[in-house]
C-alpha cells in the first residue's frame, strides 16, 4: 500500500471513504502546531480481540537463574577449549624443546666454554 501524504486543505472526506483520517506525527507537535499533513489508514471494523491464552505469558520466574546456567555452561566450554588449546599448542611444543635440549646438554663443557671465553671473573 503506497502512503500518500496530503495537504489538509485539499482533503475530502468523499475520496477516503474505506479511510480514516490520522494525522502523521511524526516529530510531534511543535509549539501548539499541529502538522500540516494526514496519513490515510484503512479502517479495522471487524476487528476481534485476542483471548489472552494466544499470547505467551514472559517468564516472570527463575528467569536470572535461566540465563546464569545458560552462560555458566558456555564460559566453561570456552575456558575447557581456550585451556585445551594452549596445553596442546604452547606447553607441550615447550615441553618437548627443552627435553630437546637437555638431552644431549652437558654442564661441565659449557662450563668450560664460557671459562675460556672469560664470561666468569672468579674462574679463570
Amino acid at each position: 500500500m503506497s502512503i500518500y501524504i496530503l495537504d489538509r486543505s485539499r482533503v475530502q472526506e468523499s475520496l477516503f471513504l474505506p479511510y480514516k483520517l490520522k494525522p502523521l506525527n511524526i516529530l510531534g507537535f511543535v509549539g501548539g502546531i499541529s502538522p500540516p499533513a494526514i496519513l490515510p489508514v484503512p479502517l479495522q471494523e471487524n476487528t476481534t480481540t485476542m483471548s489472552s491464552s494466544a499470547l505467551t505469558k514472559p517468564q516472570m520466574r527463575g528467569l536470572l537463574a535461566k540465563r546464569l546456567r545458560f552462560h555458566l555452561v558456555g564460559a566453561i566450554l570456552v575456558s575447557l577449549g581456550v585451556a585445551a588449546s594452549y596445553k596442546f599448542g604452547v606447553a607441550e611444543r615447550r615441553k618437548k624443546a627443552y627435553a630437546d635440549f637437555y638431552r644431549n646438554y652437558d654442564s661441565k663443557k659449557d662450563f668450560e666454554e664460557m671459562r675460556k671465553a672469560g664470561i666468569f671473573q672468579s674462574a679463570k
